[in-house]
């Protein structure tokens, strides 16, 4: 039998995936091509969520990120305008304490009404990862409880990633489906 926890990482990697190719509208196999051609989790929803919020092309956005040294260089050298993106972006980017990926996926989840920014700034200061972020809001949100004592479990070592989704039912294998159902503003139209 297999160790608990082995399949955190998976169930982790999954479901972010997952809910990055809903959000942004692309296919998980891209994102996967993309991650074994070099480009990090943190680069790719950057470059998505510029690429959305900018009119700029993602793949541009990708090409100009891995020949500059920043993102604030290669944001500056495709003239992307960031004065509608936020000042916790703005701040970020010129070097902030927030991971700019960490900002741009709490944007996300607060835009799309998922997670209330009290509830975010409750897990960033957990240091929640942005998988882990997903996975709390997607179990919140499937108990009806608030995200942060999912977080605090598995970090107590009390429980683990994979058996806190099996107890709320989620099955990995239907995961786009689950997010889809559980998170409304994810339906395409």
């Amino acid at each position: 039998m297999a160790k608990p926890g082995t399949a955190d990482d998976y169930f982790l990697t999954a479901t972010q995936n997952t809910f990055f190719a809903l959000t942004f509208d692309v296919t998980k196999k891209i994102i996967v091509r993309k991650k074994q051609h070099g480009a990090s989790g943190s680069d790719l929803w950057i470059a998505y969520w510029l690429a959305d919020k900018s009119g700029t092309v993602a793949e541009d956005i990708l090409t100009a990120r891995s020949d500059n040294p920043d993102w604030l260089t290669t944001i500056n050298s495709l003239k992307i305008n960031t004065d509608n993106m936020g000042t916790t972006f703005t701040s970020a980017l010129k070097g902030g304490t927030i991971p700019l990926d960490h900002v741009v996926v709490d944007e996300v989840l607060e835009r799309l009404q998922i997670l209330s920014a009290n509830d975010l700034m409750a897990l960033c200061n957990n240091k929640a990862t942005n998988k882990e972020v997903i996975v709390c809001a997607l179990l919140a949100a499937k108990s009806g409880t608030q995200p942060l004592p999912f977080l605090q479990r598995v970090q107590g070592h009390v429980k683990n990633w994979d058996s806190l989704m099996t107890e709320a039912g989620i099955n990995i294998r239907n995961i786009e489906q689950t997010l889809l159902t559980t998170f409304s503003a994810l339906k395409r139209g």
